[in-house]
């Protein structure tokens, strides 16, 4: 999870990992892999697996600490929400 990006077209690749990222105007990311960072699909095993990425127009920044659940993240997005929209992408792994 990430929240407060500045408003933009496109949300860039490559979002570096920490708590802020002063890049991206003191964007705030969550944890994933036990660190504030994105690091990609990784779907099980010889198995397909659908990941499902939202993004979500607000009417205001949100003032979480970096270390929030999605649930406490969604809880305070409740009546901001402008717009959002979704985009789901199948992955399968390949190792053995």
């Amino acid at each position: 999870m990430i929240w407060n990006l500045p408003v933009q077209t496109v949300i860039p690749e490559g979002i570096p990992r920490g708590e802020t990222v002063a890049s991206f105007g003191g964007a705030i990311q969550g944890i994933a892999y036990g660190r504030n960072r994105y690091k990609g699909p990784k779907p099980p095993l010889r198995s397909i697996h659908t990941y499902v990425f939202t993004v979500f127009v607000l009417d205001c920044q949100i003032d979480l600490a970096s270390d929030s659940r999605k649930q406490d993240l969604l809880r305070k997005m409740e009546g901001h929400i402008l717009q959002q929209a979704k985009l789901s992408g199948k992955f399968q792994s390949h190792r053995e």
